[in-house]
């Protein structure tokens, strides 16, 4: 059946009654582990089912799109949060990788066209900008035909990235740093560091 065609059924109601989404993911190839909760309004855009990984005790927040284009891969692991209005997708043959108990504050976008890791027990908070790909900036070419360059963004374990934040491709946040509110990452911190600004400054470290 087309991809539009499945899409279109998975997104006709708002509401997820009787988990009817996940029964439909599931038989479309996507693997859904159990109490996997899909808030109102959730919408769906996937290329390939088989490349969406939901596990166990998963919450995705009212009116989040949750897009899978070409041959992207989404991997969302147990306990994870993703509050509303937030957009991860996965572009290319990206990797967009939600670890355990990682926490998505509302209306963040995650994006990977490359490879983008986001660790156990990491917060990200409101209003956040993720993306491993960055539009090339030749001159003799306008902006908007220019193409994209795809990286990695990895951010370990216990990591706290504020509010209003934007990481950079290429960047790797160290285990247990914070990056405060309104900062700009396209760097290598060092672990237990406390960060901000723009670009981000190192301030002290986790005592």
């Amino acid at each position: 059946m087309n991809k539009k065609i499945l899409n279109f059924f998975l997104n006709f109601f708002s509401i997820n009654y009787f988990n009817h989404k996940n029964f439909l993911l599931k038989n479309l190839g996507a693997k859904i582990g159990k109490n996997v909760t899909f808030s109102k309004g959730v919408l769906f855009n996937i290329s390939r089912f088989q490349n969406l990984n939901i596990l166990d005790n998963v919450l995705i927040g009212s009116n989040t799109l949750l897009k899978i284009r070409e041959d992207g891969n989404i991997f969302i692991n147990n306990n994870c949060k993703v509050e509303e209005d937030c957009r991860i997708i996965s572009a290319r043959n990206g990797i967009l990788n939600l670890k355990k108990n990682c926490y998505i504050g509302s209306n963040s976008f995650i994006i990977s066209g490359g490879h983008l890791e986001i660790g156990i027990n990491t917060m990200i908070s409101s209003f956040c900008y993720i993306s491993s790909s960055k539009r090339e900036l030749r001159k003799n070419i306008n902006l908007i035909d220019q193409n994209y360059v795809h990286g990695k963004i990895i951010i370990e374990d216990d990591v706290l990235i504020g509010r209003l934040s934007t990481i950079m491709p290429d960047s790797v946040i160290k285990k247990g740093s914070v990056i405060g509110a309104n900062s700009f990452v396209k760097t290598i911190t060092e672990e237990y560091g406390i960060y901000v600004g723009q670009p981000i400054k190192f301030i002290k470290f986790r005592e």
